[in-house]
């Protein structure tokens, strides 16, 4: 049998270092992340989750292991959550009763894929260790993980909330400690921050518009149930316009800054606005719709292309007018128009009404029945005094602050002032691109006082990633002060 010899072996070796660092020099390009939204887009409409996830899964963890910067694995994996479809989400697409994520045959291949890149994310946090010496937020985030998974201990149905307190409290710490240890290599996350945000919002508002042509199609109306009927699969309407709104201030630092292809940024910043407005989601019109116009007027004033901006931002309404005319012309939209007319009548009340103000006092009721470890995440399930659902996530306080009061007690309460103080303590320091951080800052704190986004993983690893890029952004400022 022939043997290779060692210098032979050398220059293999070389070779496959070549192979993989184009690769990777490819992987690393502003246009990655919207190819793998596209391959998600595809897997998603024809309702191929079992391959698409687990095939994104398993890229993310050879492209983590195998590449120096971690920037396309976490593209990769985080991009695979919006795959779900609506054919096969949870407790809607059943199959003969039967939930296609509950079956073995689609739970256990998942789960391998999962464990695979744990292990791999693991290796590669060792690999990487010595950036967490940097860590400054580690105390605060694992502070408010233990304050989490002790929430409600000793209540009823502690046991049973455990799951999601772990899966919630793993969203802080765990999701921080891998983001720093695959980001260690890298440079320019802002830059990776603002490519990824745009392949996200343009895969959402093309999801979005998905269900509207699906629902044309079949010739149903746009009836009372039309708002429920906008289920993604990974997330409901207001979850869409929620992520939608997370998106839209590193896509207009893009236009801002009148970088290579602005006007393709632009014009996804706009159809991410439209999509914002076809989700209904009225959290999200209340603070992306405003948030977009300041940053638009700021984009404006300050890009070298700002002829280019408003120009292009006529045309698209111009041509959104007249497409919308025409819709309108073919198909009734008059619950659209009334539902748009009440929520401008009742704004106040669509943000703080009875049904929300039961909620908080529910809240507190659980705080005074415990106010040390407060009542757990399960307790509002078996109490449903606003949303009756199948899902613990619709049963929730809808609003961080009371969340944490009510779930978990002082400990709960006290873990999240000290957790949110660190957290403005470092936004608010001197780094590039600080408008466009806080912008997206105080967007998830207003829509987190409305909703659960801040128990929804995705939101909460796209909020820790802006944290990772801000630490990163003011060490680089201090850097750069010393060096002067």
């Amino acid at each position: 049998m022939e043997t290779i010899s060692a210098e032979n072996k050398s220059s293999l070796w070389v070779k496959i270092l070549k192979v993989r660092d184009k690769v990777e020099s490819f992987c690393v390009k502003d246009y990655f992340p919207f190819i793998v939204a596209l391959f998600a887009f595809v897997f998603h409409v024809f309702g191929l989750d079992i391959f698409g996830i687990i095939t994104f899964i398993l890229l993310s963890a050879t492209t983590l292991f195998v590449f120096c910067d971690g920037k396309p694995g976490f593209v990769i994996g985080i991009i695979a959550v919006f795959m779900v479809s609506r054919k096969n989400f949870p407790g809607h697409g059943d199959k003969d009763g039967i939930n296609y994520y509950v079956l073995p045959q689609t739970y256990i291949p998942i789960i391998c894929a999962v464990v695979i890149f744990l292990a791999v994310a693991v290796v590669v946090c060792i690999r990487n260790r010595k950036v967490y010496n940097k860590a400054s937020l580690f105390v605060p985030f694992l502070v408010a993980s233990i304050a989490i998974l002790i929430s409600g201990i000793g209540q009823d149905y502690y046991l049973e909330g455990l799951p999601y307190a772990t899966l919630f409290a793993f969203s802080f710490v765990g999701i921080y400690l891998f983001v720093l240890g695959f980001m260690a290599k890298t440079e320019n996350l802002l830059g990776c921050l603002a490519s990824l945000a745009s392949a996200l919002a343009l895969l959402i508002s093309f999801q979005v518009a998905f269900v509207y042509v699906e629902y044309l199609l079949q010739g149903l109306e746009f009836d009372g149930y039309w708002k429920n009927f906008i289920h993604l699969g990974w997330g409901i309407s207001n979850n869409a316009g929620a992520m939608l709104t997370f998106c839209l201030p590193f896509i207009m630092n893009r236009v801002e800054k009148g970088q290579k292809f602005h006007n393709v940024y632009h014009v996804i910043a706009i159809l991410s606005v439209v999509a914002i407005v076809a989700t209904l989601c009225k959290a999200a019109m209340i603070v992306g719709i405003p948030m977009f116009i300041i940053l638009w007027i700021r984009a404006v004033v300050k890009s070298p292309e700002r002829k280019k901006l408003i120009l292009t931002a006529i045309i698209l309404v111009a041509v959104g007018l007249i497409g919308f005319i025409i819709v309108a012309t073919k198909v009734d939209l008059s619950y659209i128009f009334k539902y748009f007319q009440d929520a401008i009548k009742s704004i106040g009340d669509s943000l703080f009404n009875s049904s929300r103000n039961k909620l908080l006092h529910q809240a507190i009721d659980f705080f005074v029945e415990s106010p040390i470890v407060g009542a757990g995440f399960a307790k509002n399930f078996h109490y449903p005094i606003a949303i009756v659902h199948d899902s613990i996530f619709h049963t929730l306080t809808h609003n961080f602050i009371f969340q944490a009061l009510g779930s978990g007690g002082i400990i709960g309460f006290g873990a999240m002032v000290y957790l949110v103080i660190c957290l403005v303590r470092l936004f608010i320091k001197k780094y590039e691109n600080k408008f466009c951080i806080l912008s997206f800052v105080i967007a998830f704190t207003i829509i987190s006082l409305l909703d659960i986004t801040y128990f929804l993983t995705y939101c909460v690893a796209l909020f820790v990633l802006v944290t990772v890029a801000t630490e990163k952004a003011v060490a680089d400022k201090e850097k750069e002060n010393e060096e002067n």
